[in-house]
Parts: C-alpha cells; structure tokens; sequence
C-alpha cells in the first residue's frame, strides 16, 4: 500500500503512516476484544483439500492479507487521516469452471466442480465482510475519541468472481456496504465521492463474470468515501463539494491508448476527489 505525498504537502502537514499497533490496540478496543492482535475468527463451512465440504460453521481464524494503511496529517489543527484498502478478493487458488456450450444454469451450478468453486468462493466473500469489519472497527474507535473526526475511506474494494450472485443468494451486502455503514450510523456512514456522479461513466474496470454472464462487465471496483466532518460547511477545516469526485476515463484512455501491453497504467480507471479548504461564510 502507497501513498504518494507531494514534498510541500508533507511538510506542512506533517504526513505519515500510523503505527499499526495503534490499529490493532484501537480495533480489539472496539471490537469488545473480538479482534485481538490483528487476528479475529469468523463462522463459515470447514473445506478440505479434496474437494468436500467437511461440516458447517466452523470458527476459523483469520487476518488482512494485506493491512490497511492510515495516512496522518494535520491540516489547521485538525487531524485528517486516509485510509487505504486494498483487501485480497479472487485469489482463492482455482479458476472458475468453464460452461459447456448450452448448458443452462442448473446443469451448470449442479456440477461438483462448480459446486466446490462457489464453495471456496463463499469462503472467500465471509473473510473479505471481516476485513472491512475490521475497518468499521478502527472508525468507531475514532469516533469514540472525536465528535467529527476526518477520515477517508480509499482503494481497490473487489468483491471477487461472482460478486452480485453472492450477494443474491448468499451474503445480500457487499464490501462497500460494510464499510459505508447505513443511515442508522448517522454521522458514522461514510459518503460516497460518486454519489452525484454520472450513472453511465460510475465503473473503472471491465469484468466478464463467468459464473453470472448476464451481469453487465462495467463494475465500480475503486472507491473514495469521507464522513460527515467533510460533507457540510462548518463541520471542518475541509469540505468536499458537490460534484467534486469523478472517474478519469478520459486521461486514463488517452495515456494507455499509446503504451504496449506490458507498459499500461492499469486495467482500471483511476478514480479522484477534489477537496476544498472551508473559510467559513467567506
């Protein structure tokens, strides 16, 4: 996980990385010590290297793959922090089983080797909910400290192969979900940059799901979300704008339209929020 601070930005505001022993003090803290050491257990079905299914749930334990990194900094006395993401999704060692020519959905998901992807898959989504369980954790922690504190939300959220059949049949949440909270958290729920964005241009990847091939291939993988001390005037030292955030398609195409295959920026649309300074009713 980076972050790439300009020299002037550093110095005047002081920026680094938080220690992660604070993370881990701060969620087993709020967690009511279910998460203790950067290390918590969650319920799911037990899977053996066979290829069966060996019971239901089981308590296993699990970590970040890749732990979250919180940017500090200090902006007119207040503290900002971004925290960046980027949870470990469709890795779970198997490709997803091809479909034969006509064959239909049933046939399909009956199959033993397509009911052992679902399974790992599963598997996979139940410990991604923890990982951005862990996340809320920190963020009620510094709620529990400040009335408003600044925080952001970035990074790569990829639910993994076969996102919104898990979500039917399966989990019925995703992770952005988790980690945005309801309205029920009140000034906890966390505001998308792309809320007020354009519907059609709102995706940065092209994903061809194999196991739901109806579902369209443009998907909404990177995300900037902020709390409420950003979102209305006199709230904060910042404020994020109306139409601030926006997806770089058109940078994004255009410097990749020159560069070979092996030199491309990325596979996704980077996505950007402009942040403006709050001077009050001036």
């Amino acid at each position: 996980m980076w972050f790439l601070v300009k020299p002037e930005l550093r110095a005047m505001t002081g920026a680094h990385l938080l220690d992660l022993s604070i993370w881990k003090s701060y969620t087993a803290d709020a967690s009511l010590m279910g998460h203790k050491n950067g290390k918590w257990f969650f319920s799911a079905p037990k899977l053996d290297k066979k290829g069966e299914i060996v019971g239901a749930n089981i308590r296993h334990e699990h970590e970040h793959y890749r732990h979250p990194q919180v940017l500090v900094m200090s902006y007119q006395g207040r503290r900002v922090e971004i925290i960046g993401c980027h949870f470990k999704s469709k890795h779970i060692g198997i490709d997803v089983p091809k479909r034969q020519p006509g064959e239909d959905d049933k046939a399909y998901f009956d199959r033993a080797d397509v009911t052992w992807f679902m399974a790992n898959a599963h598997l996979a989504r139940s410990k991604l909910t923890t990982e951005a369980t862990d996340v809320r954790y920190y963020i009620d922690k510094r709620f529990s400290q400040e009335e408003l504190p600044i925080i952001f939300v970035i990074g790569d959220l990829n639910d993994g192969p076969g996102k919104e059949l898990l979500e039917r049949e399966y989990l019925l949440h995703d992770l952005i979900g988790v980690l945005q909270g309801d309205v029920f958290f009140a000034r906890k729920f966390l505001n998308h940059a792309l809320f007020d964005y354009p519907q059609n241009l709102r995706w940065t990847a092209r994903f061809e799901d194999e196991l739901d091939p109806a579902r369209a291939p443009t998907i909404l993988l990177d995300h900037i979300t902020f709390t409420e001390a950003l979102s209305r005037r006199g709230l904060g030292p910042l404020i994020v704008n109306p139409h601030s955030g926006k997806v770089e398609h058109e940078i994004h195409d255009r410097i990749n339209a020159v560069l070979s295959a092996k030199s491309k920026t990325s596979d996704h649309a980077p996505v950007s929020l402009v942040v403006s300074g709050y001077e009050g009713d001036g």
